[in-house]
């Protein structure tokens, strides 16, 4: 949907300072967390913020099940729902599209 790819891009943009996600991130994609909390705490500001329970979920890997009007990623790490900026995937590990 062109309107939700242009929503994304637009948030990513004003809440990332120009960054935008290496992928498109689509419902059903494993995507990996950024293991750095430092960065990730800054990338969840005004994404669903930082929650201290949150750090379990660095470095590990998720399944995308939701994305928000506003761009934000909802991700199912290890049995919890969570909601991520999508720049707080790595690009390095990539995201996997389920078939």
């Amino acid at each position: 949907d062109l309107l939700m790819q242009l929503l994304l891009a637009a948030a990513s943009a004003a809440e990332s300072h120009s960054e935008k996600p290496t992928k498109k991130i689509a419902v059903g994609d494993t995507v990996r967390i950024l293991d750095d909390i430092n960065r990730v705490r800054e990338l969840q500001s005004g994404h669903g913020e930082w929650v201290d329970a949150m750090a379990a979920c660095l470095g590990k890997t998720g399944k995308v099940v939701h994305l928000d009007y506003d761009g934000d990623v909802k991700v199912l790490v290890q049995g919890d729902l969570w909601t991520f900026n999508p720049m707080c995937f790595t690009s390095s590990s990539g995201l996997s599209r389920r078939k």
